[in-house]
């Protein structure tokens, strides 16, 4: 195998009183010519390495580097020729201010040990602050979710290199999981099963389901977040052409001031009805109005009050997962699509209006949940449940709310659900409306009933 090496020449003279920049070594392998950016420090030095570990391992020429294989005191000549030609490449990949310092060493070993002493991060304060940053890292709602994971993965790659033992797959799945932010808690709850620290062996397998589970959801998360832009901009363009104007649905404004009338509401002059902002404020007043949950079974209320719920959720443009839960400030009852959930259970044959026709419910019986604010959970026990397994989402009725004495309250674009002592158990932000109501997305998962 031949031991040249070229490297790219540059454009301008070096200064023979300052460090010369080295250019990048371009280097022969089996597989073609390949080019290394010299080594300049600790800067580049965990990247450096890697590609001169696979070079040198292509040429076999790492053992020779790494110390194992040693001189032979009979007949040396066949590994002097080999280590003289490990140490040349090494040397040719640096720049002039590391070369300095591996001038004195004979051999590649020296060379290599001498380059892993000066700029392999070793000691006890880098290594606890890169376990700091991996274990405390907390995603902003607003990153992609790419970028938040090769974060997570430079820091996770940066320990591996100091020594294995400082992270491991269940470490990368652990640490991966609770570096979400808090909007994702209904989607943690749907990864453990795949989290199994007692058996080593599934560790990387687990890594991996959980790294392609997490990318998933925020790829889909952040689509749903283009088509509500889009769906916005497509809103607030109809009301800019539709939304002002006199009885012919024409702009007069022309910036002109305010348009002269009188208001059928407040009979005040200067603006419409559809503008009054005291019919407004009315309106919202209305609307704050708490709706008591009640204790009783509510099985003869008329299931097509929510279809309007249940198509909005078939008709999103992107689809909810079945973890997700909506509330519904309409009427109806509670639905779950997963029949696994269910404590108690009775078969039924009855309906609910939703895209192209009736949509059957099988069952009906009693569901646990949990709901969160903030960093506190709260237990909900949800009686008279239906089951529809159609339903791609799981819908959560305000007005029979299984909370003695609880409330919601619908304020400002946002659901807030109340315990009966007053504390807030949970609270979600407007996602659309159905025929009977507003739809809000909440932070709820499912439990699975405890063994009898």
């Amino acid at each position: 195998m031949s031991g040249q090496v070229s490297s790219t020449a540059g454009t301008t003279a070096p200064n023979p009183n300052t460090s010369s920049p080295t250019a990048t070594a371009v280097l022969p392998s089996s597989s073609g010519s390949i080019r290394i950016p010299p080594l300049r420090g600790s800067e580049n030095w965990r990247i450096w390495r890697v590609r001169m570990e696979d070079l040198l391992g292509e040429l076999e020429l790492i053992e020779y580097v790494d110390g194992m294989k040693i001189k032979p005191s009979a007949d040396p000549d066949d590994w002097l020729k080999s280590d003289c030609k490990a140490r040349g490449i090494i040397r040719r990949c640096v720049d002039d201010n590391v070369m300095t310092n591996i001038l004195a060493c004979e051999t590649s070993a020296e060379v290599w040990t001498q380059l892993k002493q000066l700029y392999e991060v070793a000691d006890i304060v880098a290594i606890v602050e890169l376990r700091r940053n991996f274990f405390s890292h907390r995603m902003l709602d607003e990153t992609r979710i790419d970028d938040h994971v090769r974060t997570m993965r430079s820091w996770y790659d940066q320990l591996r290199a100091i020594d294995s033992n400082l992270a491991n797959d269940f470490d990368w799945a652990i640490a991966l999981i609770a570096s979400l932010p808090l909007l994702w808690d209904v989607f943690i709850q749907t990864l453990r099963p795949l989290l199994n620290f007692q058996d080593k062996t599934k560790w990387p397998d687990m890594a991996k389901q959980v790294t392609s589970s997490v990318m998933a959801e925020g790829q889909r998360k952040e689509q749903r977040t283009v088509d509500a832009g889009l769906l916005a901009k497509k809103n607030t363009a109809a009301a800019a052409t539709f939304g002002s104007g006199g009885s012919n649905g024409k702009n007069t404004s022309g910036g002109q001031g305010k348009r002269k009338g009188e208001c059928n509401y407040c009979h005040k002059k200067g603006h419409w009805e559809r503008e009054c902002r005291k019919k407004k404020a009315d309106q919202e007043k209305k609307k704050e109005t708490a709706h008591i949950a009640s204790t009783g079974e509510q099985g003869n209320q008329d299931q097509s009050d929510q279809g309007g719920a249940v198509a909005f959720v078939a008709k999103a443009p992107t689809s909810f997962s079945s973890h997700e839960w909506i509330a519904d400030s309409g009427a109806g009852s509670h639905i779950v699509g997963n029949r696994t959930y269910f404590s108690t259970y009775e078969p039924v044959s009855e309906v609910v209006k939703g895209i192209g026709g009736d949509v059957p419910i099988i069952g009906r019986g009693t569901v646990c949940a949990m709901i969160r604010n903030g960093n506190k959970s709260n237990e909900l026990l949800l009686r008279n449940v239906a089951h529809v397994p159609s339903f791609s989402s799981n819908l959560l009725l305000c007005k029979v709310i299984d909370l003695a004495g609880g409330a919601c309250l619908f304020k400002g674009g946002r659901c807030t659900v109340y315990a009966p002592d007053g504390r807030t158990l949970g609270v979600g932000p407007k996602i659309g409306d159905s025929a009977k109501g507003s739809l809000y997305l909440m932070n709820i998962w499912l439990l699975l009933p405890q063994p009898k």
